[in-house]
Formats: C-alpha cells, structure tokens, sequence
C-alpha cells in the first residue's frame, strides 16, 4: 500500500479528479506561490550511536562486605574525587567520575554512603553515619573551598551530615524543625544563595551553612510530601538566589520571597513564557502546575492520577520551547507548558508513581530521550513522541522518588546511564551502568551532583558558583544531561503535489500529469533527487516513469514535472513519489523528518 493523501496538510497534498474522478481540463489548475511553509522543528543530526545498550559495570554486593547493605533506592550522584591523571586537579578530561549512594539491607537497619570509582573497579570507601534515612538521596559540592567536593547526607532523626572526599566525617547539624522535612527520601542540594563563595546546604525547607549551622526554617512548603527535591535558584534575575519549593520561594534568613496557597509538591525550574525569569513547575498527587516567577499559578492540568514525580524539562520535540515529563503510577506523560499533553505511555508498574526521569539527547538528533525506571525495567523513550526505544530488565527497585542518571563515569568520552537497583521484583542489587553496544553514545560531563541537577547549578570540578549562569537564557531544562539547546541540523521533508492530469488526450489513450515536490522541512536536498510516476494496474502497482531533480530547496517547491503517458485506458488509478516514497522497499536517499509524506495520489477511473 502507499500512503493516501486526499486533501492539503502537514503530511502532504494530494487532489482528486473531480468527485466523479472524470477528466480534469489542461491548464485549469493554476500553480501556487513558489514559497512553502517550513516545518520549523524538521532538524536532526546523524545519529553518533544506537540505543542498543549493554550493561557497563554492575556492582551489586559492593565487593562482598557482608553486611547486607546492597540495595540503592535512591538517585545516584557523580562526583569527581580521584585525581585519576595525576595533574593535582579534580575533574580533568583524564579523572574518572565517582558514582556514590546509599544502601540499605532488606530490614532496613543498616545504611551506608558507598563511593565506587567510575569504571567499576573499585568500592572507594564506605562511610556509615547513623541512621541515614534509606532512601534519601545525597548532594555533592566543595563545601570548604579546598578544590575537592563533599557529599552531605539526611539522617532519619532530621539531623545532616557532611563527608569529606574519603568519606570521613566533617559536621553533623542540629536536627531540622518537625514538618521542615519528609523524614524519608529527603533529596538535599546545594546552592550558594547570598553569592559570598560559601555554600548553603537545602533540604525540605532548612537552609544550612557550609558548616552545618542551621540559618533558617521556611514557613510553608519543603518541595514534596513522601520526600523533598528543594533547590536553590535565582528566579527574580536580581543576583540572589531563592530557595525553591511548591508553594514558596526563600531568601537565605528563610523569610518568603514569594508564595501562593497552593499544595506543595516536587519542583523543577525554567523559563517558558520567554520573559527571562523563572517559573516554577510543581508535581504532586497527579496534578502538575506551572508558576510565574511571584508564584501566580499560569497553568494547571489534572493528569487522571493520584500519584506524580519529580518533574523533568527540556525540549523535547525541537521546536525550541521547553516541555515538561512527569511519571505517574500509571504513565510517563508529557507537557507542553500550557498543559497540552503531548504524548502518554503507559509503564509496567503500578507503583511507580513518584520516580523521577533524566533527559538526554543520545542519538543528537536534536530530540533528546526520557530515562525512566519502574519496579521492573530501565526504559529510553523518544521525547518526541514517547515511542520506547529501549528497555532493559537489569533493573528492579521499590520504586521512590529516584531516578537513573547520565554521565561519562569511565572517562571514556561517551556517555553511560547509571542506575540503582533493589531486588524488589528480580535479582538486580547495588549500582549498574549501561553504554551503548556499538561504543558510540555522545560526551557528556562527568558530575551529576544531586537530585535537582540542572547543568549550571555545578562546575567540572565540583565547585558550587558563587553566581551561577541563568540556565534558562542558554539551555532551559532541569534533570537533563545535555550542554547544548536541542538544536540538530537542518533537515528536508519531501512531499508531492499533483498539480494536473490531463484527460483531453484520453480518446488516444494518453495521459499528461504535472507534479510539483515540494520541501517543507528547514534543509536543503542538496544532490540528485528521484520522482517517480507509479500506476495500478488490476489493483498493483507498478513504476511507469521517473524523473530527477537536481535538488529540493527548503521551504519552495519545485519546477513543474511533467509526465506523458500512453495506455492510460489500463490505470485504475496514479501515485507520484519523491525520494522511494510509500512505495519504496529499501527506503530512500535523504532522511528526513518524516518519510511517510513521500507520495501524492489521484484517484480514478482515469481513461475511462
């Protein structure tokens, strides 16, 4: 079959005969304007790699300690803490990452920070503060400013705890306030709000100096209910950074810079009505709201679920506005930022309601992919269509508020996907990371240093900045891995137009058909492109004619083609095609945007 375009659309044109399908008289039709309408989000890179993957490393029993403490439910963090090269720094091109989490045993007694070295190799140190809540995730950053970073955890009494680079002790805070925290699946962050060069430690709505001194409590919301994904960011531009939570943004003494009576929730960041300040999207219990920068919610949309996460932004279709994903107990849904739901797939779990997602573009095709796990699998969707693209069983877990992370752990200059696992459903334990079987996922930074990751929030080198770059005005996504906008290279989408078949010659059993192709993506076919005129014939379909054109311009249509033909009395009806069209077997030359859009049809009888 081949596609059937009857009427003028995005996919193509396409003009009956007449409603009888009789003669149509020569020259009646008048050409329209040369220009074309282009597709503005028709862009994409040639892929550097496929997403078949293999598992990298799998450390599931963290070198047979034998204390039980082999399950990871929580996101795991990247930090650069080996001086792998020698060159006196941290985070050089030659350093490895260090992968670091907690684990817990099945009866959830004993917990402990394990820090494994980047290519697997080795279980660094582990280090056992009490009573770490089991499934809270931690945050990375130099605290002291001595060029190496430090990881800051949440212990199950509300007090915190800072390790250093080898995982000694350094502070232990004072509990936080009843209420300021989850008491569970607290994820802290780091960020420097006041911009002196020391940063603050966040958790819930707790404000703590680099020391372990608690500054402030906010009033209202701790950024979430089961757990808390706060985080700090200046959303007004005016040079001091807020912390952030669903209902309320902080300043560093914990008084509220702006607020609203709305539910809290999990929080994310970025800039979708263009007026370069933030807003502020707020996931919880199966509602997903968009805020302004003075928390005046803009958007609200109902998903059909009791159950949502951590809410993930980036653009994900190419079309250069940002979009949200969220997961829920049933699905992985998409946002435009107005609410409009994009796409929806439906997970296999049933309890996976509150996990969160990471975002990278893999193939740098200029539409990056959604990692998800649930209780069962690790999947990649496509962003733009929620199409899954991979899936792998070397995963389980109960399924919180963590979510896979991406990064070049092994210093290999490829990306890989790192994972924790928990035995809930299957036999996977401790840490595992994925690369691509054919070794050819794209570079990708070697840090991934909390839960709230967004790409400016963190230097290289582990260094929280005193006044960070406004992710917003260059790349506008939070939980994504990539450096760059979503930007692939300009490509062409061919379509036809058959503009005329002439019937006045038909007592003579000829035919004359005049097409057009036209381009509606944002490149060029520059080079050698096919037409081909097919017809059907006792209900197949065969190749009467071609012609070539020398190339298809973006945004044009070109020259008319013109096509004579004898023993038209036999067609029952005609396609032309550009480029193999629907009727190709081994695809075509150009790849484009869409291939389905390559045929325009015209319907019969013709000669008769």
């Amino acid at each position: 079959m081949f596609w059937l375009l009857t009427s003028c659309s995005d996919y193509g044109l396409g003009r009956p005969a007449d409603e009888e399908g009789g003669s149509f008289e020569c020259g009646s039709y008048m050409e329209d304007a040369d220009e074309l309408d282009t597709v503005d989000s028709c862009v994409f890179e040639e892929a550097v790699g496929s997403l078949t993957n293999v598992i990298d490393w799998m450390v599931p029993d963290f070198e047979g300690k034998n204390d039980g403490s082999d399950r990871v439910g929580m996101t795991p963090i990247l930090l650069p803490l080996t001086d792998d090269d020698d060159d006196g720094l941290y985070g050089s091109e030659g350093d490895l990452s260090t992968v670091l989490v907690v684990s817990y045993d099945e009866q959830y007694a004993q917990t402990r920070i394990r820090a494994v070295s980047g290519d697997g190799s080795e279980l660094l140190w582990t280090a056992a503060p009490a009573s770490l809540q089991p499934q809270s995730g931690l945050a990375g950053g130099d605290l002291d400013g001595d060029g190496r970073a430090e990881v800051v955890a949440v212990r199950l009494d509300g007090k915190v705890v800072a390790v250093d680079g080898d995982g000694d002790t350094l502070w232990t805070s004072e509990a936080m306030p009843a209420g300021s925290y989850a008491g569970e699946r607290d994820n802290p962050a780091l960020a420097d709000l006041d911009g002196d060069g020391s940063p603050e430690v966040l958790v819930g709505a707790n404000i703590f100096d680099a020391a372990g001194d608690l500054l402030a409590t906010g009033s209202k919301g701790r950024g979430g209910d089961d757990g808390t994904t706060s985080f700090g960011v200046d959303l007004d531009g005016d040079g001091q950074q807020e912390l952030i939570t669903g209902n309320a943004a902080y300043a560093i003494d914990g008084s509220i810079v702006a607020s609203n009576d709305e539910d809290d929730g999990y929080v994310a960041a970025a800039d979708f009505d263009g007026d370069g300040q933030g807003d502020v999207v707020v996931s919880a219990a199966g509602i997903v709201r968009v805020q302004d920068t003075d928390y005046s919610v803009v958007m609200e949309v109902d998903l059909g679920a009791s159950l949502s996460g951590p809410p993930s932004i980036a653009d994900l279709d190419g079309d250069s506005e940002a979009e949200i994903v969220v997961t829920t107990e049933k699905e992985v849904v998409a946002l435009e930022a107005d609410g409009t739901v994009i796409w929806r797939w439906r997970h296999e779990g049933d309890e996976s309601g509150v996990t969160g997602l990471s975002i990278y573009d893999f193939e740098r095709d200029g539409m990056p992919e959604v990692v998800h796990i649930d209780e069962y699998a690790l999947h990649i969707l496509r962003g733009a269509t929620g199409e899954l693209r991979m899936i792998s069983y070397e995963h389980t877990s109960e399924s919180f508020v963590e979510y896979p992370v991406v990064g070049d752990v092994d210093a290999d200059g490829e990306i890989e996907i790192v994972v924790g696992s928990t035995a809930y459903w299957g036999s996977s334990l401790g840490i595992t990371t994925f690369a691509a079987i054919d070794a050819v996922w794209p570079p990708g930074r070697k840090i991934w240093n909390q839960h709230a990751y967004f790409v400016t929030n963190i230097a290289d080198d582990g260094t929280v900045p005193a006044s960070p770059d406004v992710n917003w005005e260059t790349l506008n996504t939070f939980r994504s891995g990539n450096l760059t906008p979503a930007s692939g290279t300009r490509a062409a989408d061919l379509l036809v137009d058959i503009a005329e078949v002439c019937t006045t010659e038909c007592p003579d059993g000829r035919l004359t058909i005049r097409a057009r192709v036209g381009n509606q993506g944002t490149g060029d076919a520059t080079g050698a492109v096919s037409v081909e005129l097919w017809a059907e014939i006792q209900d197949l379909w065969y190749i009467i004619d071609t012609a070539e054109l020398d190339s298809a311009v973006a945004g044009s249509w070109s020259e008319t083609i013109e096509f004579e033909v004898d023993e038209a009395e036999a067609y029952q009806s005609i396609a032309v095609t550009v480029d193999g069209g629907a009727h190709a077997t081994g695809g075509g030359t150009w790849r484009e945007c869409l291939e389905e859009n390559n045929a325009g049809y015209w319907d019969g009888p013709l000669c008769q």
